[in-house]
């Protein structure tokens, strides 16, 4: 047992090593991970960002695809759309890439033998990992930003489109979709990776846990195997769920700054990373994000901009 053990267990590592999330990989989520929460700071937050810093987060918005803004840029004329038709797109891309893949896999699976199987559905598996984790954000904003409105006159107004009056009968029913949107991407998905580990906690080394969902836990240690769940609940609350808690207010970056600071707690307090750089980096990463808000902060309460050009000079 012991010997069957050992082996089971050498075998787990040496797939482990073969997998991106552990030569390198990490690190690069690290990293698009914070430029994903970076490229939503001035949809979530209501500051007046210097122009310079302005730049750098529309430099980071790459990382967050958004297909209609892609195809806008082909053809500004012929993809021009409602707030509300680009957020029914953004919500179907993630079912239409997850089917397109899926019927590939059972296309594939009929006319390849049986011993690659279990490979394909690896790959399968890497890839709509990747998927989620480069959508996951991008979806939260498209989703929150549908519930902020501002009040012109006797109407209120949607703040990502202002050609739709809030709560008439379209917005109403974008707003139903988009609370079960909430429930099957923004809680579902998380929440879904967590049970699938959950269910093989005890399994995390054996070779199958290993291939098919090895993606979702050997950036961490064992103990944090659900650690990736907790990454992405970040980021949706960084990168849009704020949009609706004190809308527009200081009180909202001042709620920002202490999931962000809370979070570099948990990070520097339980080091869940297998390697130690990756703590040291995501450590590095949250604290230049509490930074910016900081300094989000000093711009939203500096409502006499006393301090503008010292915010402009700070910002880069």
């Amino acid at each position: 047992v012991s010997t069957q053990s050992s082996t089971r267990a050498e075998t787990s590592a040496r797939l482990a090593r073969q997998m991106p999330m552990t030569t390198g990989g990490s690190r690069l989520r690290i990293l698009f991970g914070f430029m994903q929460v970076n490229a939503a700071l001035d949809l979530t937050f209501d500051v007046p960002w210097p122009k310079s810093f302005l730049n750098f987060i529309d430099f980071s918005k790459f990382v967050n695809v958004d297909f209609a803004r892609i195809m806008t840029s082909f053809s500004p004329c012929h993809f021009q759309s409602s707030y509300i038709d680009t957020f029914y797109l953004h919500m179907g891309i993630l079912p239409m890439i997850v089917a397109c893949t899926w019927g590939g896999y059972l296309l594939a699976k009929a006319t390849r033998p049986a011993s690659v199987h279990p490979k394909m559905l690896e790959y399968v598996l890497r890839v709509l990992n990747l998927v989620v984790f480069v959508l996951y954000p991008g979806i939260g904003t498209r989703i929150f930003r549908l519930f902020r409105c501002r009040a012109i006159g006797e109407a209120e107004y949607l703040e990502a489109d202002f050609s739709i009056v809030c709560w008439d009968a379209e917005h109403t029913v974008a707003v139903v979709i988009a609370t079960l949107c909430i429930l099957v991407y923004v809680i579902g998905i998380p929440c879904g990776s967590v049970y699938l580990l959950y269910k093989r906690r005890d399994a995390l080394d054996e070779v199958g846990t290993v291939s098919i969902l090895g993606s979702l836990y050997l950036a961490y240690e064992r103990p944090f195997w659900y650690w990736e769940s907790v990454e992405m609940l970040k980021k949706m609350l960084l990168a849009g769920g704020l949009v609706v808690v004190a809308t527009g207010s200081a009180a909202q970056v001042l709620i920002g700054v202490l999931v962000a600071f809370g979070y570099f707690t948990f990070v520097v307090r339980l080091e869940p990373y297998e390697d130690i750089l990756d703590d040291r980096l995501q450590a590095c990463t949250s604290v230049i994000l509490i930074v910016n808000l900081l300094v989000g902060l000093i711009l939203k309460l500096d409502a006499k901009g006393k301090f503008t050009e010292f915010d402009a000079n700070a910002m880069g």
